[in-house]
Order: C-alpha cells, then structure tokens, then sequence
C-alpha cells in the first residue's frame, strides 16, 4: 500500500453539478519548505458525464499573499471512450490525476489553493467529487 498523502480533501458537488461559480479551496499548513511534492487534482465523475477531458483553473495562494494562477487539461477518456479513471460503485469513475511535480514551497505557513471548472459549458453535470492531493515524494 503506497505511502498517505500529505494534504488531501474532497468535496462533495449538489445535484453532481460543478457551476462554473462554485470555487473549491483547500487550506493547508507547510513547515518544511525542502520537502519535495507532487500535486493531484481528485475527480469523480458519473460514466454519463458528457465529455473526455475538463479543463480546471486554479489559484495557489502563497502565505505572503502572492499568488500563482495556471490552467490545467485532464484527458478522462481514450478516444474510443473508455474511462482512463477507476471504476467505483458502478457508474463513478475516480481519478486521480498529476499536474505538478517535485515542487517545493518556498515560505512555512497556510496555503490556498482555490480551484474552478475552465471548460465552455456554465455548469458540467454529472461531477460529483472535486479534490485536491499533496504527495511527499524525493529527488
């Protein structure tokens, strides 16, 4: 069994329907700043939801008030249609997925990292979890 993450947390999304209003954040405490780690961002979508990928945009919010802003692409489907995911309880699929890696934060304190949907469509149905992961992990 692989190693507990550092930081993660879920939300759960009404009706499993992430509106492009509803912005997720997730506050988290660092102490070592030379420490190595691997972002994830959690999905859970329902095998009905309507497209292959979600885009995401997020925030993370640095102690001193700064912060850095970036769009993310995640592929949730082959071409074929195939879930890429792991099928849970039938018609969810979990995904866990990288988007940054062996990162260092460079001051102690709380972080924030905010994230909303970036796709077209207002509210994407059939999302029903939305997360974020922290990984300790070395050179």
């Amino acid at each position: 069994m692989g190693k507990s993450p550092f930081f993660e947390e879920n939300k759960t999304l009404a009706n499993n329907t992430w509106e492009l209003t509803d912005t997720a954040r997730f506050s988290f405490e660092i102490e070592d700043t030379n420490q190595l780690y691997d972002f994830y961002f959690n999905l859970r979508n329902l095998s009905t939801y309507s497209y292959s990928n979600i885009f995401i945009d997020y925030k993370l919010k640095f102690p001193n008030g700064k912060s850095l802003t970036d769009t993310a692409e995640f592929i949730l489907a082959k071409p074929n249609g195939r879930w890429l995911g792991k099928t849970i309880s039938g018609s969810i699929i979990d995904n866990s997925m990288l988007f940054s890696r062996k990162k260092r934060f460079p001051l102690k304190g709380t972080y924030e990292f905010a994230v909303i949907h970036g796709m077209r469509q207002k509210n994407l149905d059939h999302i029903a979890n939305i997360g974020f992961k922290i990984l300790e992990t070395s050179e």
